[in-house]
């Protein structure tokens, strides 16, 4: 039902009377501004608005109403309520001298009641707490607010970020998490917990059908060592679920997250999560190797030696303060840190000197990663700790192409790190984030390596790398690159399985112009690099990809690269 100004005639006709005035708006101006369109009940429950709230309610809800149905994501209907809950009149927060004042002064601090006066009214519930996490992970709302406001409220320009009083004690950083994610971050840490069982459960299994054999036989392989192996693998196993044990404790603190929201997973209708399985939790380990052990670096070094170069060709070092870098699909984190301590005066957190120059590292470097084990994990690798390292056991549960139980069960240890002050690590789809308009970067490179064909459908993720990185005309954005690495090894059921040269063909009628291209299958026997990918070396198993890299540039860019 359509609610239309003069419906608040009783609540508003005292209210115009004292507030028009220094807005210097008659009632005739006001009634014509806008129909309040779905109006939500909660506004009409209370018997009097402040004029500031009410404007900034009617631009949001205009936007929103003017966009077509098909874009009008709920997220966004969930801020209004936030704004809606916001129009209250707080007599014991602001009082009328209070606001007037602060009105006719211009003062800006006034604009922090209208988004925190919802938080210091509303106790914890499920409906606030949806609300919250909507709130927050719409970041674009900020932008929508200071564009449509600022122009007729001024002071609306310092708005501030609900996040920062949004974190009372009814509140934590997990409930204002949207809710797909944190079921995604639960599904992880239920994986984590069920991981020895799971281990053990497929070595009962093995013990059952070793049971099958004839006597003989079990007696043989007995006296062979392979009884006692099984029981390693076991014993192994708990070491392995002792440190997912210390990931899981850690990760909870760092969200905020209770035992109570288990309740979420629960009742979550979520069929399919990237973090579902014990596979997952087994592939995070390995990458741990991949990413972090120095007997892996060569499955990453040829590809990483690629990235840099290339960034150093596109960005030159006086423009890195104004560029942002994009790693979908990050893992555990490797490129991504990589490339955020590019730089000769560049230092992390805890080791930056006063003085050192900053101006050769990127702005911001985002490592944005779809699966809550792999996220969980990387975190994790930013713990630090009177540790400086910890021990893994990540091919204890492969039984096939061993060569030897110390092969299977050996241990590698793994450092710890130190953050990035310029590196975000984020939970979330690449395709869906919100963060790219608040990058404020005049070049945005995107960085796919081993990630485009683990898609459905292919021409999503292509779809999406343009829309994060293309130049608009009202934006900031004046070029977008985009470097990728890897193979073109489909998964399972994918909608569309391109070769080379269609792919080729399709980035460049997308706007892509190559500034390099490198295909490792082509060069001469002697330069050949085949890379592993979590590729045991003493496995009588070996897996090695020849791949595809390129590094193009948005055809709109501003400064073409040569």
């Amino acid at each position: 039902m359509m609610l239309y100004w003069h419906s608040l005639t009783p609540h508003l006709s005292q209210f115009l009377a004292v507030r028009f005035n220094p807005q210097g708006i008659t009632e005739v101006e006001f009634n014509s501004i806008s129909p309040l369109p779905y109006l939500h009940p909660l506004v009409l429950s209370f018997n009097a608005f402040h004029l500031t709230d009410i404007l900034a309610s009617v631009y949001f809800n205009k936007y929103i109403h003017n966009k077509p149905r098909k874009t009008m994501h709920f997220r966004i209907v969930f801020t209004f309520l936030i704004l809606a809950g916001s129009v209250i009149t707080l007599n014991d927060t602001v009082r009328d001298t209070e606001f007037n004042e602060a009105l006719s002064k211009n003062e800006s601090r006034y604009s922090s009641f209208l988004m925190q006066s919802v938080w210091q009214k509303v106790k914890y519930n499920k409906f606030s707490a949806i609300i919250a996490q909507v709130y927050l992970g719409y970041e674009s709302s900020k932008i929508i607010l200071k564009e449509k406001f600022t122009s007729m409220l001024p002071f609306l320009k310092d708005l501030p970020y609900l996040g920062q009083s949004a974190r009372s004690e009814n509140y934590t950083k997990f409930d204002l998490m949207q809710m797909d994610l944190q079921v995604e971050a639960l599904t992880a840490l239920r994986s984590f917990s069920r991981y020895s069982a799971n281990i053990q459960a497929a070595n009962m299994k093995r013990r059952t059908n070793f049971r099958k054999l004839p006597k003989q036989q079990q007696r043989l392989c007995h006296e062979a060592g392979y009884s006692k192996r099984l029981l390693d693998v076991d014993h192994v196993a708990e070491k392995n679920q002792q440190l997912l044990n210390e990931i899981r404790l850690f990760i909870m603190k760092e969200m905020d997250m209770k035992e109570s929201h288990i309740e979420i997973l629960q009742k979550s209708k979520k069929k399919y999560s990237p973090s579902s399985s014990n596979f997952r939790v087994i592939e995070g380990l390995l990458h741990y190797l991949r990413d972090w052990h120095p007997d892996f670096r060569d499955e990453t070094r040829e590809a990483l030696q690629y990235i840099i170069s290339q960034l150093r060709n596109i960005v030159p070092l006086e423009s890195r303060n104004k560029t942002c870098v994009i790693v979908p699909g990050s893992g555990v984190g490797r490129i991504a840190h990589e490339i955020a301590i590019m730089g000769s005066g560049y230092g992390t957190k805890s080791n930056s000197s006063e003085g050192e120059s900053q101006e050769a590292k990127f702005r911001a470097v985002y490592a944005v990663e779809n699966s809550g084990i792999m996220h969980i994990l990387h975190r994790f690798i930013y713990k630090g700790s009177a540790n400086t390292n910890f021990d893994i056991y990540p091919h204890l549960h492969a039984f096939s192409n061993q060569v030897n139980s110390f092969s299977q069960l050996r241990k590698y240890t793994i450092p710890f790190q130190k953050q990035p002050d310029n590196l975000n690590i984020i939970l979330g789809d690449f395709r869906n984030l919100d963060i790219y308009r608040e990058m404020n970067c005049e070049s945005v490179i995107v960085i796919t390596m081993y990630l485009i064909d683990t898609a459905s459908n292919m021409l999503d993720y292509l779809k999406a790398i343009e829309n994060i990185s293309k130049p608009q005309k009202s934006g900031p954005i004046r070029n977008g690159y985009w470097i990728n690495v890897g193979p073109l090894k489909y998964g399972s059921s994918p909608l569309i399985e391109l070769n080379l040269d269609e792919l080729q063909n399709i980035r460049e009628r997308l706007g892509w112009n190559d500034i390099s291209t490198r295909n490792t299958l082509d060069e001469p026997a002697f330069e050949k690099k085949l890379m592993g990918y979590l590729t045991d070396r003493q496995s009588l198993w070996q897996a090695y990809y020849a791949v595809t890299m390129w590094c193009s540039q948005r055809k709109e860019n501003s400064v073409l690269v040569e």
